[in-house]
């Protein structure tokens, strides 16, 4: 390993030691701010660059001319754990950065020394693995980038067809919504596609997709808008409880609730008390 000046323009990119996607040219002051007696950039004995690739952008797109750069002369596999590990010193990943890691690394090493060599904090199988050339095109990138999917979901919305797949990621970048949500919302329309022999566009066509967009709490209006489609009888039954409830006068102290999907008769009746003295004149009441 040495140091030494190079023109940029003498210097390589290969796509596979790319790990910041999209390239974050600001990532070069956290550098200096983190190393300022370091050079940024790491080539390999082809001048290839293995790690920098940010600063590199950074100074090309500033009229930069001349670098000092580190030679380290490895091959491929080191060259690929180098350029993750250096790049998690500077910034944590994202997940779609480390799926394209995984993607390449995968090739050259076993999941074993993997996490041997990197604390990349994903559960490596044989699914994913499969999954990972979907999961690392450009459908993909935004969502896990900008973290508005979690990897169960992405995982999950890759068993539909590839239509489906469209129309869900469209979905999920126009509505915000938690972890557990997304794979309620996935379940469900999944099931209601299986039982209407239909497809997603259809699904959120029926639910009025665009108008519950302009509205606030969005995941809650779908998830609502897809139970009731997913469960009609138990939807007219919520509707009926709701409107006779309305014609109840019942006092602030009491919260009424019917069983669950209504599978017993009668109603529960929540009554909140000051403390256990008034509890229990309450009791005796009702005893006498």
């Amino acid at each position: 390993m040495q140091i030494k000046k190079f023109k940029l323009s003498e210097l390589k990119i290969d796509d596979r030691y790319v790990i910041s996607r999209p390239l974050k040219p600001e990532f070069h002051k956290i550098f200096l701010a983190k190393f300022p007696n370091f050079p940024p950039i790491t080539v390999n004995g082809e001048n290839m660059v293995i790690s920098g690739h940010d600063s590199y952008e950074f100074m090309k797109n500033n009229g930069k001319i001349y670098s000092e750069v580190i030679v380290y002369d490895t091959d491929i596999k080191n060259s690929l754990y180098h350029a993750y590990n250096f790049r998690e010193i500077i910034a944590p990943l994202n997940m779609f950065e480390k799926l394209f890691f995984l993607r390449d690394i995968l090739k050259h090493s076993d999941i074993r020394e993997l996490y041997e060599r990197t604390k990349i904090g994903i559960k490596v199988d044989d699914i994913l693995i499969e999954l990972l050339p979907i999961l690392t095109g450009d459908m993909f990138r935004d969502l896990l980038s900008d973290n508005l999917l979690s990897l169960k979901a992405a995982t999950r919305i890759c068993s539909f067809k590839t239509a489906d797949r469209i129309a869900l990621a469209r979905m999920f970048s126009e509505v915000r919504c938690s972890n557990s949500s997304q794979l309620i919302i996935l379940d469900m329309i999944s099931e209601i596609c299986f039982r209407d022999k239909s497809n997603v566009e259809e699904v959120l066509r029926k639910i009025g997709y665009n108008d519950l967009c302009s509205n606030e709490c969005q995941s809650t209006k779908i998830v609502e808008a897809l139970h009731k489609l997913r469960f009609p009888l138990y939807s007219e039954e919520e509707n009926r409880w709701s409107v006779d409830i309305q014609n109840v006068n019942i006092p602030y102290r009491f919260r009424v609730n019917h069983s669950p999907f209504f599978e017993k008769k009668g109603v529960e009746l929540t009554l909140f008390l000051d403390s256990l003295d008034v509890l229990k004149e309450v009791t005796d009441k009702i005893r006498n």
